[in-house]
């Protein structure tokens, strides 16, 4: 992590735009740099976000390419979109994304020739590959998203996808509801208008949905407690305290060993039971 999360806290709070890269002159109080604002995506531009982020959390580290995982993420990103028509679609996911987060302010990349590093301008001032590191991880404070780049042993790493991909079958009729659901379910849950909740941040939502479903959660739990027909081993955990963060694996870790029984692959169970020892 290259950015402290609490410097951010009453940004995040009150949806204020995350100013970066601004420098004054400690001595004669003089703005040397202006910087610019990240602002927080609106439920207006979900989708154009939503598919564009994917650009930011691509798995560099887990490259067979050394050279790719030497690389700071945006020269991996630049070298990457350039290696096929495909793989183009990358870099323009970045540029629409920075264009939703980064609103009327102007931007461009290009190549410094003194240094031959891929570089960037926002408002006509320069930043660096490493600026967009932390910019990256604003972008995910911004919006509950976790990045996680560390290695990961390439069979582990596809038995847990398997796992993930066969849980998701076997729970296919729990699956989330498309956007327009949960804009709806909050709606309904909050009487809050549908205009209104189309301006609210993709994080304010996001969090928003989380509390509906806790606090229905609580309840019905609260509910079967108080009348005696069920006990719980443990308190039931009220739906006000903060959302644990878990990993992308969790629901999987413990799990995958039955999973990969059932379908007959032992030797990927074998693995994941190998790294739930560690």
């Amino acid at each position: 992590m290259l950015i402290d999360n609490g410097l951010y806290d009453s940004y995040l709070l009150y949806d204020l735009p995350i100013p970066y890269g601004q420098k004054i002159n400690t001595e004669t109080q003089e703005v040397v740099k202006k910087g610019f604002d990240i602002y927080a995506p609106r439920m207006v531009d979900y989708f154009t976000f939503n598919t564009c982020v994917n650009c930011l959390l691509m798995e560099k580290n887990q490259s067979p390419d050394v050279a790719y995982i030497k690389m700071s993420y945006l020269e991996f990103l630049f070298h990457f979109s350039s290696q096929s028509e495909e793989n183009k679609s990358a870099w323009l996911m970045l540029l629409w994304l920075l264009q939703v987060v980064l609103r009327e302010q102007p931007f461009d990349f290009f190549v410094d020739r003194e240094v031959n590093k891929l570089q960037f301008k926002v408002n006509d001032e320069v930043y660096t590959s490493a600026d967009f590191d932390e910019i990256k991880e604003i972008i995910c404070l911004q919006n509950e998203i976790d990045i996680d780049d560390t290695y990961m042993h390439p069979e582990l790493k596809e038995a847990l996808e398997e796992a993930l991909r066969v849980k998701d079958k076997l729970e296919k009729n729990d699956r989330m509801g498309s956007i327009e659901d949960m804009v709806i379910a909050y709606h309904i849950s909050t009487g809050f208008p549908y205009e209104k909740i189309w301006e609210l941040s993709v994080r304010k939502f996001t969090k928003g949905m989380q509390k509906i479903s806790g606090k229905l959660e609580y309840e019905i739990l609260r509910t079967a407690s108080m009348s005696g027909m069920v006990e719980f081993k443990e308190d039931i955990p009220h739906w006000l305290n903060a959302v644990e963060k878990r990993s992308k694996y969790a629901d999987v870790m413990v799990e995958a060993s039955t999973i990969f029984e059932k379908i007959g692959n032992v030797s990927a169970a074998s693995t994941v039971e190998e790294a739930n020892g560690l």
